[in-house]
């Protein structure tokens, strides 16, 4: 998986690009952003899952591409500057949806909402990447969310109250209420 090596190399890297200005964040009420075309990807360090393209991931990447197609934000991208050079330590999949979003809107100034990282060294980066992806957490998949927002809509529940909850359009929560009146009036 890591090869003591590849980070080896990594710090070389580093090390030649020290000293070089990195590009600073926009802070927005607490929240800093960075242009999602300064964030650099170096996933043979910091990207611990093995498969790093199959089915699963890119059903969740379409999923976080909805979420953004329905104006809302993800969860920050956890970034480190080295050298001169911002990289993702955690977030690979809400990045690679950032991009797929932005790039079928044209964007070339997208901002992304990101957390800053404080390490001492590549290797307790790495050891961050672990931390935050050994999380055992299953994401619901469509059926679930659209049953998730069926229960809410019995239970009378307002759009503004459960949109958070699901990546299904304002459309089909209007066809589930419509349907569950008609079910009532039955």
């Amino acid at each position: 998986m890591y090869k003591i090596s590849s980070i080896q190399e990594f710090e070389k890297k580093v090390k030649e690009q020290c000293g070089q200005e990195l590009i600073q964040p926009i802070i927005v009420e607490g929240v800093s952003f960075m242009n999602l075309s300064n964030v650099k990807v170096y996933e043979d360090i910091f990207q611990p899952r093995m498969t790093k393209h199959d089915d699963e991931l890119e059903y969740h990447v379409d999923n976080l591409n909805r979420v953004l197609k329905q104006g809302k934000q993800l969860d920050p991208i956890l970034i480190w500057g080295i050298g001169g050079d911002w990289y993702c330590i955690d977030g690979h999949q809400r990045l690679k949806a950032y991009k797929k979003y932005y790039n079928f809107n044209n964007s070339k100034n997208a901002l992304i909402p990101v957390v800053i990282g404080s390490f001492n060294s590549v290797e307790e980066a790495v050891i961050q990447t672990f931390k935050e992806n050994v999380k055992d957490k299953k994401p619901l998949t469509r059926n679930e969310k659209n049953e998730v927002m069926w229960s809410m809509v019995k239970m009378g529940k307002r759009w503004k109250e459960v949109e958070y909850f699901s990546t299904i359009s304002r459309r089909s929560y209007q066809n589930m209420v419509k349907l569950k009146k008609e079910l009532t009036e039955k």
